[in-house]
């Protein structure tokens, strides 16, 4: 590809969001997906009031193997508290957080936290792998569905990034071994989403949300280690091969689906964490920018994480030929909400924090001259690739309360709250611009664009 061709791609801005909690669940997404109750464990496709996958009149709009619908009787269907919480139940009465009032669990006890768990809960069911399989299909089947992907469509969405875990095509040996209780099987809805967006002119980014072993110790790798650590992945050599292995199979099942048109780009690692090891990490990110352009053909966009540290990929080192490197973006998840004193702002301190702060952190990066910051690459470029108007309260903080909620009495705490006319001006005010900021159009060329978190939370 040539200097030109890339350099006129880049100035069309990826303006997208994200499909999180889809085929990498996250509780806080959709805390209802892990409420697992003896009724599910005995085979029940039972529902909560307000679940996705309800319509109005609370009927599920899928039911797989077409049995009928039914919603779980908190009198009868016991919540199966089987994973030994690694956060405090009671966080929000030590912070002085709202729903003290709950009745919280203090057992010690939790629902499962992230796919292993939910895995190992559900395959441990008297009908094993056959009851996790259908209990995950009608996830899959109704949490992202056409109408979504057509609504966004005609809100100028331009991109979807697509995340997923290493596990989801299933393969004896080197995306499921022994002793991994993932529940594999969502490719084909992935294939499915992938002709919706074909049909409606979406380009789809597929993206790796957990590695062998967890580069980054989080709920969203699909294994919560209960620490932030890229150890289990960047000190193990067979697993960093693995992974390897995985997105060769990975690109080729997009080849041999026909849907390397839709799906343009491949974000090869989700949020490696700061203690990955850097010799490790950029050797994987080479071999895996040949892998999948090899298989998938040398225009396919290729986005990396930077462990948090943008700044450290600007030593004038990192991805800068622009005839090898054209397409690629260093992948920055600027959350306001996860560093304590952005909690703490005003309304108007993080608008002003967006304005001076964020918009310069694209910056941070790809510059040939490294810390001079004077050259862009002609090679890497930025990409805002999570982002999201949360700002005050940590999701780990309010996880235990939607699901203590759950537990209790079988909703969800706060479902259907109406915000503030004020709260509602902030939030519009904030997410405008980060947009703007993201972009940054007179950042030399830099910046190519940003994807929200989330299209759809429960």
């Amino acid at each position: 590809m040539s200097e030109t061709h890339s350099q006129n791609k880049r100035q069309e801005w990826i303006r997208g969001v994200n499909i999180g909690g889809w085929l990498m669940a996250e509780r806080f997404i959709s805390p209802y997906l892990f409420a697992v109750n003896s009724c599910h464990l005995q085979g029940s496709m039972c529902v909560y009031p307000g679940q996705i996958g309800l319509d109005d009149s609370d009927r599920l709009v899928y039911a797989p193997g077409g049995e009928p619908s039914t919603i779980c009787d908190p009198d009868v269907c016991a919540p199966e508290l089987l994973v030994k919480a690694k956060e405090p139940t009671d966080y929000h009465l030590v912070h002085g957080l709202p729903g003290s009032g709950l009745g919280i669990n203090n057992s010690g006890m939790d629902y499962p936290v992230d796919e292993y768990t939910l895995g190992k809960v559900l395959r441990a069911s008297p009908g094993g792998i056959k009851t996790a399989t259908r209990y995950m299909e009608r996830h899959w089947e109704t949490f992202l569905t056409y109408a979504d992907l057509k609504t966004l469509k005609e809100n100028g969405v331009t991109h979807l990034r697509i995340p997923m875990g290493y596990w989801i095509r299933g393969k004896e040996g080197l995306s499921i071994v022994e002793g991994e209780p993932y529940i594999p099987g969502g490719w084909k809805y992935f294939v499915r989403a992938a002709h919706w967006c074909r049909e409606l002119g979406l380009t789809v980014w597929a993206d790796l949300h957990g590695a062998p072993g967890s580069e980054n110790g989080f709920d969203n790798s699909g294994h919560y280690l209960g620490k932030s650590t890229c150890d289990g992945w960047s000190k193990h050599p067979d697993r960093v091969q693995r992974t390897l292995n995985i997105l060769t199979d990975l690109a080729q099942g997009m080849v041999e689906d026909e849907i390397d048109d839709v799906v343009t780009g491949f974000g090869i690692l989700n949020e490696p964490f700061a203690d990955c090891r850097q010799d490790v990490l950029r050797k994987y990110y080479d071999d895996a920018l040949t892998i999948v352009r090899g298989i998938m053909g040398d225009d396919t966009a290729i986005f990396v994480g930077d462990t948090f540290r943008a700044y450290k990929f600007n030593d004038g080192e990192f991805w800068l030929d622009p005839e090898t490197h054209h397409d690629t973006y260093l992948d920055s998840h600027p959350y306001h909400v996860f560093f304590e004193q952005g909690r703490s702002f005003t309304p108007r301190q993080h608008i002003a924090y967006v304005c001076r702060h964020d918009s310069q952190g694209v910056k941070d990066c790809c510059y040939e001259d490294g810390d001079a910051k004077l050259v862009p690459s002609r090679g890497i470029s930025r990409l805002t690739g999570e982002w999201s108007g949360a700002y005050d309260i940590l999701p780990t903080a309010l996880t235990p309360i939607l699901m203590n909620g759950i537990a209790n009495d079988g909703i969800v705490p706060y479902l259907n709250r109406t915000l503030s006319n004020a709260r509602k001006n902030f939030l519009r005010n904030f997410v405008e611009a980060q947009m703007v900021a993201y972009e940054s159009a007179d950042s030399g060329g830099i910046s190519s664009g940003w994807l929200f978190w989330n299209f759809k939370m429960e």
